[in-house]
């Protein structure tokens, strides 16, 4: 049972790992949205 949880704990790094990665396009992607999204919920 141990060596199954180390195995959750690779993947949860491996997965935040791959979103560090991907931050960069989802920076780019955002800016497109949030102005939209904020007012909205402003408004």
């Amino acid at each position: 049972f141990p060596a199954l949880f180390v195995r959750l704990e690779d993947l949860a790094l491996t997965i935040a790992a791959e979103d560090v990665v991907n931050m960069p396009s989802y920076v780019i992607r955002c800016p497109q949205r949030l102005p939209v999204t904020f007012r909205h919920s402003i408004a």
